[in-house]
């Protein structure tokens, strides 16, 4: 299965050529977004940073906290403090490409040693980190806080191989090693955990991946191995969310949305609407958003039909292999249970997988990054299934065969993330200028701006278009020129905008002289209209769909 010049190569080297290729490969994919000046979604804040700046001056520290993310908190602020411009930003993408990279070589080096061959292990763990919810926000955003616990989980589980290795090894020091290992992997997972909980469920792939690959008749020591690692793991979430709640409830410094609070879904009905979702692999499932530009071989419908096709195959494959296999042949009772255990196993860290999706208040869309550590748990079997349809292949025609389609599938994934994330960086500079350019063409009629009021519609988080007219008004004024507020609905308040036109008047009367209030609405609700006001009536929906046809 493996190329015997590289089989010679040593751990090291092997792993060297893993992460270098990885990152110069990532580097080209994402190039577009990453020398494009511009900012997206929550890093539009960054334009108000600055080295002077202190952290609680950031609007998310203080929430991020409370969520029980500080990781995250203080990695945000280093940002808010020294890159704050967009010229600076591309250094911030280009870090962000660099994990991502590091974390592919780590997994495909990972995979090596599971006994795939070189380039299956660089393709399949390629696959992974081109998963849209990991590597869209990641990008556009610069949030290094989305790969990192992704890297500190690939770090910990090989923490806990190696650990495992250790209690195998006949020289009594080297076995008592293993306990430095399990405590690694062990404050590598709080680490992921206090970066962004829900990114570091992706453990749960790797396990997947451990016990789909690994020897049958080895099963005995691989379900030790698999129990200890998920008790290992779930004792530290435990640890971290009773933490979390505790924080959240008795030392919050933000308004907590309903959606973020800490506690668990427990409504059967809801759970099974939830799962329902997960198992569709045609339109509407998450699957599909693996090819963002659509299933390039006949689109979302042929995707299902033929991820359906693969996943029955291998099956078929797979038990017909196993039924020709000596392991069932010697003690078919034997290998019948070890079969049926597996086959719980695989289910259940299935579920584990999407167990952060399953117990959080609200159901997200499965657009959310909160769900990709469930779409990564379907590349296990995916990556199982075409492996065994390859056993009606030669044995060398196979692995071959094999490396090609799950490389087609990369190229597919990298070919369309490189299109859709260079749409994407395109469509926040273009909205960039055109909110400097309303601004601009406002003030150059003679008025005195007091108000920037936005119709957002219902889909669009509207907390984002304060950071957004934050950053056009630095671009204009730089930072002493004005004084911004947010006079809508507070974040993490729940209710309805349109009941408390009353507040965000008294808002914008205790404006100071040079201040300016930031609002919205919805379509179809009233607006009260107020001096200075420029209304935002815009056409981001119309300049997205003319940048999608230019690109397309």
């Amino acid at each position: 299965m493996r190329n015997l010049g590289i089989q010679n190569l040593s751990d090291r080297n092997r792993l060297g050529i893993f992460v270098i290729v990885s990152v110069v490969l990532l580097y080209f994919i994402f190039a577009p977004a990453t020398h494009i000046l511009y900012y997206g979604g929550d890093d539009f804040r960054y334009a108000v940073g600055g080295v002077k700046r202190l952290c609680r001056h950031d609007d998310s520290f203080y929430f991020m906290k409370t969520l029980g993310r500080p990781l995250q908190a203080y990695l945000d602020c280093v940002v808010y403090k020294f890159i704050h411009t967009m010229q600076q930003m591309v250094f911030i993408r280009i870090l962000a490409v660099v994990l991502l990279g590091v974390g592919m070589g780590l997994l495909a080096d990972w995979l090596y040693t599971m006994g795939f061959s070189f380039w299956l292990a660089f393709f399949s763990a390629g696959c992974l980190f081109l998963i849209q919810k990991l590597y869209s926000d990641t990008i556009l955003t610069g949030a290094l806080s989305l790969p990192l616990p992704v890297l500190f989980v690939v770090v910990g589980y090989r923490c806990l191989a190696k650990a495992h290795q250790c209690s195998l090894a006949l020289d009594d020091q080297i076995r008592q090693s293993k306990t430095k290992y399990f405590i690694y992997a062990s404050l590598l997972f709080i680490l992921a955990l206090l970066t962004y909980p829900a990114m570091t469920f992706f453990f749960g792939t790797l396990v997947l991946i451990k016990l789909l690959f690994s020897n049958l008749s080895q099963w005995v020591t691989t379900r030790r191995e698999v129990i200890q690692d998920v008790l290992l793991f779930s004792l530290v979430c435990l640890i971290y969310f009773a933490w979390a709640s505790y924080n959240m409830h008795y030392h919050a410094h933000a308004p907590i949305p309903e959606q973020y609070r800490m506690h668990l879904n427990l409504n059967l009905n809801e759970l099974y609407s939830r799962a329902l979702p997960l198992i569709n692999v045609f339109n509407g499932g998450p699957w599909v958003l693996l090819f963002p530009l659509g299933f390039p071989l006949g689109g979302s419908l042929v995707q299902g039909w033929l991820t359906i096709l693969v996943l029955a195959g291998g099956v078929v494959s797979g038990y017909m292999r196993f039924i020709k296999s000596n392991f069932y042949l010697k003690n078919k009772t034997r290998a019948l249970l070890t079969l049926g255990q597996v086959i719980i196993f695989v289910i259940g860290m299935l579920v584990f997988c999407s167990a952060f999706y399953f117990i959080i208040p609200n159901r997200e869309d499965m657009g959310s990054r909160l769900i990709f550590a469930s779409v990564a748990s379907g590349f296990p079997l995916l990556f199982w299934s075409i492996s065994r349809c390859g056993d009606i292949l030669s044995t060398q025609l196979k692995f071959t065969m094999i490396s090609l389609v799950i490389g087609l599938i990369f190229f597919f994934e990298g070919y369309q993330a490189n299109i859709k994330i260079m749409h994407d960086a395109l469509y926040y500079a273009k909205t960039l200028t055109f909110v400097e350019t309303q601004i601009s063409q406002y003030l150059l009629e003679g008025k005195k701006l007091r108000r920037v009021h936005f119709v957002i519609p219902g889909l669009e988080h509207p907390y984002n278009k304060f950071f957004l007219t934050n950053a056009a008004l630095v671009q204009l004024f730089g930072h002493e020129g004005y004084e911004i507020k947010w006079c809508s609905l507070p974040r993490g308040i729940s209710g309805m905008e349109k009941d408390h036109q009353r507040e965000m008047m008294s808002c914008m009367q205790a404006l100071s002289p040079d201040g300016i209030a930031v609002t919205y609405s919805r379509p179809d609700e009233p607006i009260k209209k107020t001096d200075g006001m420029l209304m935002m009536q815009n056409n981001f929906d119309q300049q997205n769909e003319e940048l999608r046809n230019l690109i397309a």
